[in-house]
């Protein structure tokens, strides 16, 4: 589920496809403005966590704590810094509400930066951000412990499953570190697989 834009398509952009930042991405209904927001958040969000997050241990001593995901090598485990969720400051590289990590199986390595709207934000709150060049996603099925950071669950029939508490997440935003093959705001499912072009879910 993507969030509602709409862009009036001035003209394509070949030159602007082969821009490295946009990799994996498809300019062509992007305006001059998408394409110049697009870079400033790229450039800005990757300045910033190569700058304070080279590794696992400074994003623990940031105060981020993982939720309990990606465990297993060529997964992806969300780190969250609860602190971030109700600041009042969205989209700021200085306070990135999630730090996403690659279990590589050799050890993890700083993978995405995450945005995360205000808590009781849905898609329809999503702002106008590099037009359709950025892909919002929520989660509608995810169950979370009592502090309601750490994965407890998944939602079946109306249960959690194994236990938790249901929360509709507020949308997010990743920001990826290296290319990858989704372009740089695709979400995780999408990583590697093909599957372009949409919000992810679990």
């Amino acid at each position: 589920m993507t969030a509602p834009h709409s862009h009036p398509v001035e003209h394509h952009h070949g030159e602007a496809a082969a821009d490295p930042l946009f990799a994996g991405l498809d300019t062509t209904g992007a305006t001059e403005g998408d394409l110049a927001a697009a870079r400033a958040l790229i450039l800005a969000t990757r300045e910033a966590v190569v700058r304070s997050f080279p590794d696992e241990e400074a994003v623990v001593r940031a105060g981020y704590r993982s939720i309990g995901d990606g465990r297993r090598p060529g997964t992806y485990e969300h780190y969250v810094h609860a602190g971030y969720l109700s600041d009042g400051r969205e989209l700021d590289p200085d306070r990135i509400e999630s730090i996403v990590l690659e279990n590589t199986g050799a050890g993890k390595r700083v993978a995405s930066a995450m945005y995360i709207l205000e808590m009781g934000k849905t898609m329809a709150d999503v702002p106008d951000v590099a037009g359709p060049l950025t892909v919002w996603h929520d989660h509608q099925n995810l169950c979370w412990d009592d502090a309601g950071i750490r994965l407890a669950g998944v939602l079946l029939n109306g249960r959690c499953v194994p236990r938790g508490t249901f929360h509709p997440t507020p949308p997010m935003l990743h920001v990826w570190l290296q290319d990858h093959p989704c372009g740089p705001f695709a979400g995780i499912d999408g990583h590697g697989g093909g599957r372009c072009g949409g919000a992810h879910s679990h």
